[in-house]
This record gives C-alpha cells, structure tokens and sequence, in this order.
C-alpha cells in the first residue's frame, strides 16, 4: 500500500503558490524552462489561473474574528489567553504572511520565504504577541538583499511597520554614521521622486547603541536632532522603519490586507532595494609595486 510506505511523502500547495512557481519559470533565470512547447504550456496554464472564473483567488482578507479583536484591543480592553479569537487571527496572519512571500516573489522573479509560517510554534508565539504585546510580527528572507524585511502590525494602535537593517562603516564615528546613512536615503529620491515624497514623512530612523537597549528612534523629517542625541554614543547599526497609521482602515478585513501589500511593494521599491549596507573593499597592492 503506497500510502503506508514510509518512502512516501504527501504535500499540500496552494494555487497561489502553484501560480508563483509558474511564473517564475517563466522569468529570465537558471532555473528557466528550456523547451519552447512547455513554456507555451506554461503560459496558457497561467492564463487560465489569472481569469476569474477559475476560481484561483489569493489570500484577500483576514479571518471574520479581525474586526472585533481589533476594536476590542484599541478599546484598552484586556484579552485573556483563552480568547478563541486569538488563534483564529494568529492562524490568519500566518496565511497572510505566506501570501506576502509569494506577492514578493511574483514581483521580484525569485521565491520569498517566510521566516516561520507553516510552524505550529509560530502561531502560538503570536497569540502571546498579541497578548502581551497587542502585535504580529513576520519576516520575509529575500535573496541577496542587504536585510531581512520585518512586517509587524500593531493592533493597539492601528499601524504597519516594515523594517529594513543597515550596517554604517565601522570606522566612522557615529555622527559620521548617520551622515552616511541620511546621504544613502535622500539619494533614493532619485530613483522615484513621487513615491519617496509619498512616504518619506513615515519614515523613521533608529539608531542601536552599542551596550544598551535603550535605542535612539526618530522620524526622517527630524534628522538632524538625532545628531545631539548620538554624538557622544557609540552606533552598531540603523534600522530604518516606514510606519503608516491605517486608522480606521486597520479593523476592515480587506483593506487591511490591500494596504499592508501595497506598502510593502512600495517600501521595498523606494528604499528597500536601493539601500545597502556598508561592504569594506579588499585592500589594495602598494603604489610602489
């Protein structure tokens, strides 16, 4: 009986995660299809996916126990562990978490992997969050990129924050440090003028010093005071944050997955893939050789 051979092992995927390997067969890559007939195949395949009538959606709204958890947690309310709709939105932010991975992937022609979904841990980990902390947290491995993304929202108070990592050249000073690192983000404005402009007021910078846990975090807009705050201190790396309050937004099921995706493709098309971390050049041969 094959279904008794331990050789034999069942998995479970999506369509939204057939569609996204599909189409990233499709892209310019090594692991492209070779053979012109299969690619034709594929093609059509995808077609028929992308029509609404097949019945293939994606991940589009968030469990229907959202709503009132959010509006309960806003309202100061106190949730216990037991709370049944804790796991349910747990759950549905663990599919949502994978459903970001997948969009990444389909945009970007390589696959994004979440960091814990699909782990029985990760869920609970997340009740407590919410519990404790009123947030849900993820992180997104995207190839060759300078950072991990960090997505977490904040059911207290309403905001997404997404979070990328830098790493300043260790021999500077710290107001050095952040010279370089506020010369880095004003020169993605470049790249895309009007979308910088969209977000640069939700921007925000956050400085880890060395020896404590007390770090120095504020917005873009307001640089140049972070310079007092750190002349004196010693800097390991910057994180910088886009955090958006939804409002009202937040607590709509939908909306709330619209917004987040959205964000997230226009922090990582502004800032996030043209930011870097500082990478020291090898050293070079003596002029006098």
């Amino acid at each position: 009986n094959i279904l008794s051979s331990k050789k034999f092992k069942l998995y479970h995927f999506s369509w939204t995660y057939i569609i996204t390997i599909g189409r990233l067969l499709l892209y310019d890559n090594d692991d492209d299809i070779e053979d012109i007939d299969q690619i034709h195949i594929m093609k059509e395949v995808l077609n028929y996916f992308d029509n609404k009538q097949s019945g293939v959606v994606g991940y589009g709204e968030m469990t229907s126990s959202w709503k009132d958890l959010c509006k309960d947690i806003n309202a100061g309310k106190k949730i216990l562990m037991r709370d049944e709709r804790l796991k349910e939105v747990a759950i549905s932010w663990q599919q949502e978490e994978r459903d970001m991975a997948l969009m990444l992937s389909r945009e970007l022609g390589v696959l994004v992997k979440s960091k814990t979904a699909g782990s029985k841990n990760n869920i609970q980990k997340n009740i407590k969050s919410i519990v404790s902390k009123n947030v849900l947290n993820s992180t997104l491995l995207i190839k060759d990129s300078t950072s991990d993304l960090k997505v977490s929202a904040n059911l207290f108070n309403r905001t997404l924050t997404l979070t990328m990592k830098l790493n300043p050249p260790p021999q500077k000073g710290s107001v050095s440090k952040l010279t370089w690192l506020i010369d880095k983000i004003e020169n993605c404005r470049n790249k895309n003028p009007d979308n910088y402009n969209a977000l640069i007021s939700n921007i925000w910078i956050e400085a880890n010093i060395k020896f404590t846990n007390r770090d120095e975090k504020i917005n873009f807009n307001r640089a140049d005071e972070l310079y007092e705050l750190i002349k004196y201190k010693d800097i390991v790396n910057f994180n910088l944050l886009l955090t958006i309050n939804l409002g009202s937004d937040f607590d709509k099921r939908k909306v709330f997955v619209n917004r987040l995706e959205s964000s997230i493709l226009n922090f990582y098309e502004v800032y996030f893939q043209n930011l870097k971390s500082y990478v020291p050049q090898p050293p070079k041969l003596k002029e006098s050789r």
